[in-house]
């Protein structure tokens, strides 16, 4: 690579990574290039937008045109093919099935599906449609929808799969808030008796949850020695992705 460019680009991941403005020697500084050099690329980035500076403070910051790039770059991204390779590692750790989950309306619907190691299994088809207050990995997509959505949400009937499916509207919006606090869904028995499920956001560039990720399985193989282990697996997985997506984890 040609060495001016690839120091145009450090200098832009340094400015990025830190989400604030810089002074020319702070960024001299983080890249251990001498002043004049960073002037120049900076002076080259800034022509093409790549590079902003405030005109009353003089400190640098990421420019506009990263923007459109991003946006025209996310375009290219498929959301299962980004997540398959995600999958097979979470199902390869964790011996589960692992589900890519998005909602259509007020279903959740299953758009991709890895096995794991285990031969006893919960299967949920692809294309299967399950209410949103149902399972981890569905009421993960559900706590983070604006709440006029989850309001209409809940005035409507709540359909019991199970004696441990949420009905109660209050109950449901208290475990909604934990989700959203906590970032990450569990539920058992919630739509399959004796199975449990762990569920986590995806988010887009934006910051905007587009999925969910998680692991479906027998609730015979869980305990609290591994519950912890389990729910940060899918935690990391779920960054993961989202980091891949353009989300700034």
């Amino acid at each position: 690579m040609v060495k001016s460019v690839s120091r145009a680009l450090e200098l832009l991941q340094l400015i990025g990574n830190g989400n604030k403005k810089y002074t020319l020697a702070e960024i001299s500084k983080m890249s251990s290039l001498p002043p004049s050099t960073v002037h120049r690329l900076l002076l080259t980035l800034k022509e093409h937008g790549f590079v902003n500076q405030d005109e009353i403070s003089t400190l640098y910051y990421l420019g506009p045109s990263l923007v459109s790039l991003g946006i025209k770059a996310s375009n290219f991204i498929d959301l299962r093919k980004a997540a398959l390779p995600v999958m097979e590692n979470m199902s390869k750790i964790t011996g589960e099935d692992s589900y890519l989950v998005i909602s259509d309306h007020d279903k959740g619907i299953f758009i991709e599906h890895v096995n794991g190691h285990h031969p006893l299994k919960i299967i949920d088809s692809l294309g299967t449609q399950v209410p949103l207050h149902c399972g981890a990995i569905r009421k993960v997509l559900l706590a983070h929808k604006d709440r006029q959505f989850i309001e209409d949400y809940m005035n409507r009937h709540l359909e019991k799969y199970t004696e441990f499916t949420i009905t109660n509207p209050s109950v449901l919006l208290e475990d909604l808030e934990s989700i959203k606090r906590n970032n990450y869904a569990f539920s058992i028995s919630e739509y399959i008796q004796d199975a449990f499920g762990i569920g986590c956001p995806i988010r887009d560039s934006f910051g905007k949850v587009i999925a969910s990720i998680g692991i479906i399985g027998p609730a015979s193989r869980l305990d609290e020695n591994n519950k912890d282990t389990l729910i940060s697996i899918v935690r990391e997985s779920a960054d993961k992705l989202s980091k891949e997506l353009g989300y700034d984890v």
